[in-house]
């Protein structure tokens, strides 16, 4: 296994089985606690506990969409910066092939943002809950799904979604 140094941290290269099982884990693990969150919060209506099971696993799939695009965006700026300095030197994260990519930290407002949606509307649909209290639970759940997912990510956990398979 090749190290690879990310922003300040070097670690070992994830194997592939490792990243695999821990984006499942994540899937359903974020649909366990769904579950529990939309049996003890949303009780009584059944969409906001359909909201609530899935707000996680969404998040995921959508946090994973918006580290693609921050990934591009750093590309793109740092290929300008490359551009406007005159420098015709590859990075040094292109050479070494490095998986982890920049960006990463995109799951954490995404996923307080879906699952704060969530939790109001949820809050709202459910007469026996109040708003605020639905919604700030879904907030801190959010705030911790998102964290997990970006240190995931970040120390290469999770698997950048890439199109197609690799020859």
């Amino acid at each position: 296994m090749m190290s690879q140094k990310t922003e300040d941290r070097v670690f070992r290269e994830r194997s592939a089985p490792l990243r695999a099982a821990t984006l499942i884990g994540m899937f359903v693990g974020g649909i366990a606690v769904g579950q529990v969150l939309a049996h003890s919060l949303t009780p009584d209506t059944e969409i906001g506990a359909a909201m609530t099971f899935m707000m996680l696993p969404v998040s995921l799939c959508v946090g994973m969409i918006c580290w693609l695009g921050m990934a591009i965006l750093f590309g793109v700026a740092s290929l300008l910066r490359r551009l406007a300095s005159g420098r015709s030197r590859t990075p040094r994260a292109i050479r070494q092939h490095t998986t982890v990519l920049p960006g990463s930290f995109v799951f954490v407002p995404v996923t307080v943002g879906i699952c704060t949606a969530a939790g109001i509307l949820a809050g709202i649909l459910s007469p026996g809950r109040g708003v605020l209290a639905a919604g700030a639970a879904h907030l801190v759940t959010g705030l911790l799904y998102g964290l997990a997912l970006w240190q995931s990510a970040r120390r290469g956990f999770l698997p950048f979604p890439e199109e197609g398979a690799p020859p």
